[in-house]
């Protein structure tokens, strides 16, 4: 299973060099319904008992609800509404499968491995090509994702899974190959990327406070500090240009900025369902239609947009993740959806806080509460969070985590009431 799931991640990640390369023509959602069905086949195939609350399956089914309601209301058309409904629960439903399968922490170990490998060589091509460039932003190079975006999120996984192995392991070398990642997220610039990879290392710093030397940490942040002076000079220039676009602009008419104040909007006027799947920011409001949404609330007024900009393939309506969450399925819908993301991470910092946790499962756990909370924050100006590519984390690694986490502490406290009687 590690290996064959590995090799899937690898194919989801390059499907867009593949498709270039061999001319391929894969039909809308395959992505989608591929990552689906092999996580069904595998929890087929090692079924497992239920491990999270029925909270869960509830708020999956209300969120649904939601979405249909308000779509039905907003006259969506139905291949539309079906698209949206999935697209946004489907991380949800991988994340119910991957729960209830049965797993080592071993077999994530080895599955982690094959993606590192991946993560590591892909980096590597990247950076030569990036060599002669630097210290300019590292925004072309990016391997075969295509995206500087997606390679930086694809980087802070891969240093999510080595300083949890370092938590199981001890190794030194995980540590450091998680630190020589960050340094290339830093010569990106993306700032998002940089944010959320400072969050991963306080929370394993924080976690791991006692098993870690003094040298080991003063060596890393001494790299930092050494290409974060490196790459000043372009971040400054990056600031730079995102202030002359806001300038020029204006608030009102800020990409990111006009899809937040019309969802608000949106939701507001179409409390509590929300306008539905498939009627703002996201692939199913435009795969086929153009949601009057759009025109509707003046998010159209932004050329990028745009009718015209969908049709070209230039729009940035899939920027950012929240708006469409909002907008979609109202306020209420949006804090179901909070609340899914939530259980992994308390359970995980339960875990931590509460109980002394056997080394294999402080890796999971710290998966676990790391990834949906990267993957989340990446949201409030990214599209990651609903990528294909990263719902095999968000859904289906962080379901793994999460199982082994919960079933480990249910058994602490089984054996520490044993121990009592």
């Amino acid at each position: 299973m590690p290996i064959f799931l590995g090799i899937f991640t690898i194919l989801i990640f390059s499907l867009v060099a593949f498709e270039a390369a061999f001319h391929l023509n894969l039909f809308s959602g395959f992505r989608q319904i591929s990552i689906l069905m092999v996580f069904f086949i595998i929890w087929f195939c090692r079924r497992g008992g239920r491990t999270v609350p029925h909270s869960y399956s509830f708020s999956i089914m209300a969120l649904s609800a939601l979405l249909v309601a308000g779509a039905l209301i907003s006259g969506i058309p139905l291949t539309n509404l079906i698209i949206g409904t999935f697209m946004t629960i489907e991380f949800g439903l991988i994340f119910y499968l991957a729960s209830s399968t049965r797993i080592s922490a071993q077999q994530i170990f080895r599955y982690s491995w094959v993606f590192l490998a991946f993560i590591l060589l892909n980096t590597l091509s990247a950076f030569i090509g990036y060599i002669e460039k630097f210290p300019a932003p590292m925004r072309q190079d990016v391997g075969v994702q295509g995206d500087a975006g997606f390679f930086a999120s694809a980087l802070n996984i891969g240093i999510i899974l080595l300083l949890g192995m370092n938590l199981w392991r001890k190794k030194q070398a995980y540590v450091y190959l998680a630190a020589l990642l960050s340094l290339v997220i830093f010569l990106t610039v993306i700032k998002k990327a940089l944010i959320i990879n400072m969050i991963i290392w306080v929370l394993w710093a924080s976690l791991a406070r006692n098993k870690i030397s003094f040298k080991r940490i003063l060596l890393i942040f001494i790299a930092f500090g050494l290409v974060g002076s490196l790459a000043l000079g372009a971040l400054l220039a990056n600031l730079e240009e995102n202030m002359s676009y806001l300038n020029d602009v204006g608030v009102e008419e800020h990409v990111r900025f006009i899809m937040y104040f019309a969802s608000v909007q949106i939701a507001l006027d179409h409390f509590p369902f929300g306008s539905g799947a498939g009627s703002f920011g996201s692939l199913a409001s435009i795969s086929n239609y153009f949601s009057p949404l759009y025109d509707l609330y003046g998010a159209s007024i932004v050329p990028t947009n745009s009718r015209e900009a969908v049709d070209n393939g230039t729009h940035t309506i899939l920027d950012t993740y929240w708006p469409h969450i909002l907008a979609e399925s109202g306020f209420i819908g949006a804090g179901l959806l909070v609340y899914l993301f939530l259980i992994p991470i308390r359970k995980s910092i339960a875990a931590f806080k509460k109980f002394d946790l056997p080394a294999e499962i402080k890796f999971c756990a710290f998966v676990a509460l790391c990834i949906p909370l990267s993957l989340s924050l990446e949201g409030f100006a990214l599209y990651t969070t609903e990528a294909p590519s990263f719902i095999i984390f968000l859904g289906g690694l962080s379901g793994y985590c999460f199982r082994l986490t919960k079933m480990a502490t249910v058994k602490i406290i089984h054996d520490e009431f044993n121990n009592k009687t």
